[in-house]
């Protein structure tokens, strides 16, 4: 499976694009994540959503379909 990330910034932010072919999921399917619960349980992985909804300004997900060929994962974060 092929990955792609794109990264551009400006004076106002950051846009990561991260694209790939690989099966499509429901991100909405795994909020909310209880940290805490995963840290006592020593559970690995599982934390990569909810550090990116606490660190980014804003995400948009958009899976592989008869309109998209591959995933798109979309990241901003405002420097302003």
């Amino acid at each position: 499976k092929e990955v792609s990330i794109t990264l551009s910034a400006d004076s106002k932010g950051l846009e990561i694009l991260i694209e790939d072919d690989g099966p499509s999921f429901d991100p909405t399917a795994l909020l909310p994540i209880d940290a805490e619960k995963i840290h006592k349980n020593l559970k690995k992985g599982g934390l990569g959503l909810f550090l990116i909804s606490k660190v980014m300004d804003k995400i948009y997900y958009f899976p592989k379909d008869n309109t998209n060929i591959r995933n798109r994962l979309i990241l901003f974060k405002n420097f302003v």
